[in-house]
């Protein structure tokens, strides 16, 4: 009950179970990008968690982990985060600038990866 609220809740309930899910390297590198392409609702919401959140924490591997998970993020229309990963490659915060600077080189390298 409740997961007609979801876009494709059963096929997101199959990718996202526990055991896909008990391994964070899994988790960031294969389920994330799956469940993103299930529905753009899922990618916006992904992307905009890593970019506002993980690749800004204190642990140098989950941004890592993270900008690695933005790469693999299915093909994106626009420029959703690299204006603001941009701004934040300049931070004072030597974390925040690393996670930017992350991100923005999985976006590029996946960028050129996707074009034909």
């Amino acid at each position: 009950q409740g997961h007609g609220r979801f876009p494709k809740g059963i096929d997101l309930l199959t990718l996202a179970d526990y055991f896909a899910l008990g391994s964070r390297e899994r988790a960031y590198l294969h389920v994330a990008p799956a469940v993103a392409r299930l529905d753009e609702t899922y990618a916006d919401a992904l992307t905009r968690h890593l970019v506002e959140n993980r690749l800004r924490h204190w642990d140098a591997a989950v941004r890592e982990l993270a900008a690695r998970s933005l790469g693999a993020m299915p093909n994106r229309e626009e420029d959703c985060c690299e204006e603001a990963l941009a701004q934040r490659a300049t931070a004072a915060d030597v974390g925040e600038r690393h996670g930017a600077i992350l991100g923005l080189a999985e976006t590029v390298a996946a960028g050129g990866a996707r074009d034909p």
